[in-house]
């Protein structure tokens, strides 16, 4: 399934395309005797952001691949297992305690 982050990355890959083909547009429309410059130029920034469009989304789609195989979720919804460095705060959501509960008073942060 794909993730918030993942659509994200989609439409950035979309906008920067477009904006390659926005930058192409404007050296296609100069009105210079010699629009070799710009047209080249645009051609050059509309590949830069299609291989960029493309990178930013196959390592999006490598990080959520692992990140899936990583936390694969038992058959009652709770993750499988837990590693020493992923201890759980609260057993259950009504037992969170935010972090500056969990400081003394003095130390809480001030608004």
């Amino acid at each position: 399934m794909v993730g918030m982050l993942q659509i994200l990355t989609y439409l950035l890959a979309f906008y920067l395309i477009i904006k390659g083909i926005e930058v192409l547009q404007i050296g296609l429309a100069s009105n210079r005797q010699d629009r070799s410059g710009p047209v080249i130029l645009g051609v050059v920034v509309l590949l830069a952001c299609v291989v960029a469009a493309v990178g930013f989304t196959i390592m999006q789609d490598e990080q959520a691949a692992r990140s899936t195989s990583q936390g694969k979720l038992a058959s009652d919804g709770s993750t499988a297992t837990a590693t020493a460095s992923q201890t759980p705060i609260a057993s259950s959501p009504s037992d969170y305690v935010p972090p500056y509960k969990r400081l003394p008073f003095n130390q809480w942060p001030r608004p």
